[in-house]
């Protein structure tokens, strides 16, 4: 295998396979795919930006910083709301309940599973759910969500986190941590 060493930004537009540990110092963009079999160290970071990052094995280890999440806020002034896959994208809601006791109810499991990205069982999303209005909210879910606590509901002025898990290519379990 020959080798490469580039000291300034570097495009190749096609797969470049890695056999060993690679030392990015500058910018390399690949057009394709990029193999690595060993370490890479990005001395100003790794950006990936369209496709994401996918880990296929060994998982993901943070050693320094944080994980940050850009996160959007849905605003519901309602009794009731129907969580659509939409509203969990964004990954925040703020449902202000009034009048009386609400039901949440979820989006159909096809449509979290194929419009989130859950390409494989056990797969999971979450999203943080606020009540910060006077009424109690009840959780429900849509066509093909079971909820791991049927029944579950939000008090007024409480939040959970809602971890929605995909356990078929139609089916969902929703999972509500607080409340």
């Amino acid at each position: 295998m020959a080798r490469v060493e580039e000291k300034a930004p570097a495009t190749f537009t096609n797969t470049v396979n890695i056999q060993g540990a690679a030392t990015l110092d500058s910018t390399a963009t690949v057009g394709s795919t990029l193999g690595v079999v060993g370490a890479v160290t990005a001395a100003a970071g790794l950006t990936a930006t369209t496709g994401g990052v996918t880990v296929t094995a060994g998982g993901l280890t943070v050693t320094a910083g944080r994980i940050k999440e850009g996160l959007e806020t849905t605003d519901v002034d309602a009794r009731s709301h129907t969580l659509t896959h939409g509203n969990i994208s964004k990954g925040i809601v703020v449902h202000t309940s009034v009048t009386g006791g609400g039901t949440v109810t979820t989006d159909t499991a096809s449509n979290i599973v194929g419009n989130l990205g859950l390409t494989a069982n056990h797969q999971t999303v979450k999203c943080y759910y606020i009540n910060d209005g006077d009424q109690v909210l009840t959780f429900a879910g849509g066509t093909g969500v079971t909820l791991s606590d049927a029944g579950q509901t939000l008090a007024e002025n409480e939040s959970a986190i809602l971890l929605f898990q995909r356990t078929g290519a139609t089916a969902i379990k929703l999972h509500i941590i607080g409340g």
